[in-house]
């Protein structure tokens, strides 16, 4: 007797489905997950009204304000926390405007600020305390912001207001000023609320140092001067990413209550209680940049060729043909020292340095970041900003020229690339490929030899600022 089926088997089989594979993400765009994970990524939008007020105006006490004002001073402070949702650390930024100084403590998880001295940033913020009376200019306000988790405050960064807040702190009022830095070694480190201004001479590179504790840091050291000396200015840490971006002889520093080690050097340096104005929107510091302009072209080590001061197309192509004395030359740039002319010079080489500049690697020669750089080749490679530099002839190649009436000591004759060429036959690449045999033969060929120089003069005072004599040819 046959067994009876199942129940199961009076259903129609059906085919077994093979789960789909699920969709990535969890529902969430990523905008969503943007907002939560790094909301500083997200246009911020104030949530209740915020008073924009100078710095002066700011009382402690809760109240939602905004003020505007430069980075006049800040250092980092890093914490150790396991918790990957607490903060990493913050920044300490000294904001100041015309009228004031605040203190900003800025938390960060996720987001890095790169700050600089001089920036122009704007501040939210709904509650400023009392702070240290021993800080800036004792102003002694304080406000504490963490954008990353809190959205009723923010920090901005605004670029392109080059001329907003330029003006430093209390400058209007009487009894500010300014001091040398020779007066400032000399009595101004025991002065209260010292100010000195200085333009920057160099930049150095980048340096790592380890303390007994073993905490590493970085430091630049900036060659700073003015009218009367010379000094060091070391900064440490996130202010270095500031000094990098400095340009020597061109930026101007006005430091308040800097402090001061005078050992074999002048060593100056920032503590808490520093300010940092630069380019300061003041006429004190205008001539101190054109001071230093004028100081570059007599120290810098091969001055470029002064482009848009001479005519030099309307000299070669003049009638008029004159012929000039190293004592007539002297005389007339006396005479009339706003003058820019050009003329002829008819001298002797009495001295070439071909062979010792080879040997020594200094045949070409220029600067970058304030630092002279050297070499016998084309190119060569800054140590500092590691970009390469175009280098140009050794002006001290050529030494003592005379003529019946005078001379001109070593390197002080500055040639152009083109007179350059005429006078060696052959380009500057071409030169520095030659080897000591040919070099030793051209510096043989050209001792002794008069040729015409054919010069430019422009008073270091006047238009273009040259104060030297400028030969942008040669005849023999």
């Amino acid at each position: 007797m046959a067994q009876n089926g199942s129940i199961m088997s009076y259903f129609p089989k059906t085919p077994k489905k093979t789960p789909s594979s699920p969709l990535p993400g969890d529902g969430f765009t990523s905008a969503e997950i943007a907002r939560v994970t790094d909301p500083t990524s997200v246009p911020w939008e104030p949530p209740q009204p915020y008073s924009e007020v100078s710095i002066d105006k700011i009382t402690p006490g809760p109240r939602c304000i905004s003020f505007t004002g430069r980075v006049a001073n800040l250092y980092e402070t890093t914490t150790s926390s396991k918790n990957p949702q607490a903060a990493k650390g913050f920044l300490r930024i000294v904001v100041k405007d015309t009228s004031g100084t605040i203190m900003v403590k800025l938390w960060y998880t996720k987001t890095k600020y790169a700050l600089r001295l001089g920036q122009l940033v704007r501040v939210w913020t709904y509650h400023v305390s009392f702070g240290d009376k021993k800080g800036p200019a004792g102003e002694g306000l304080f406000t504490s912001i963490f954008p990353e988790t809190d959205r009723a405050c923010w920090f901005e960064v605004i670029e392109g207001c080059e001329e907003e807040a330029r003006t430093p702190l209390g400058w209007k009022r009487r009894g500010v000023w300014l001091m040398t830095l020779k007066d400032f070694v000399s009595v101004g480190c025991d002065v209260p609320d010292a100010r000195v201004l200085v333009c920057v001479k160099s930049v150095g590179p980048k340096k790592k140092t380890t303390n007994k504790n073993g905490v590493s840091s970085e430091m630049v050291t900036v060659n700073v001067f003015d009218h009367t000396g010379e000094a060091s200015l070391t900064v440490w840490n996130v202010i270095t990413a500031s000094a990098a971006e400095w340009t020597p002889s061109e930026t101007v520093l006005l430091l308040s209550n800097p402090s001061l080690r005078v050992d074999k050097y002048t060593r100056l340096s920032l503590s808490a209680r520093s300010l940092v104005d630069v380019d300061p929107a003041i006429p004190d510091a205008d001539w101190l940049r054109k001071y230093a302009k004028r100081a570059i072209r007599r120290e810098h080590v091969n001055p470029p060729w002064p482009e848009g001061v001479f005519d030099l197309e309307a000299a070669a192509n003049s009638q008029n043909r004159v012929l000039f004395s190293f004592a007539f030359l002297d005389e007339f740039a006396r005479v009339a020292p706003k003058e820019k002319f050009t003329g002829y010079l008819s001298v002797i080489i009495m001295e070439l340095r071909i062979s010792e500049l080879y040997r020594r690697e200094r045949l070409m020669c220029n600067e970058c970041c304030g630092i002279p750089l050297f070499a016998n080749a084309p190119t060569l490679m800054c140590r500092n900003c590691e970009k390469p530099v175009a280098l140009r002839m050794n002006p001290k190649i050529i030494g003592q020229v005379i003529d019946e009436t005078g001379c001109a000591g070593p390197g002080k004759l500055l040639l152009s690339e083109k007179a350059w060429e005429q006078l060696l036959g052959r380009t500057a690449a071409e030169f520095v490929r030659l080897d000591a045999a040919n070099l030793r033969f051209i510096e043989q060929r050209l001792l002794f030899l008069r040729v015409t120089m054919r010069f430019a003069w422009a008073a270091e005072e006047g238009e273009g600022g040259v104060g030297r004599v400028w030969i942008w040819g040669v005849e023999p």
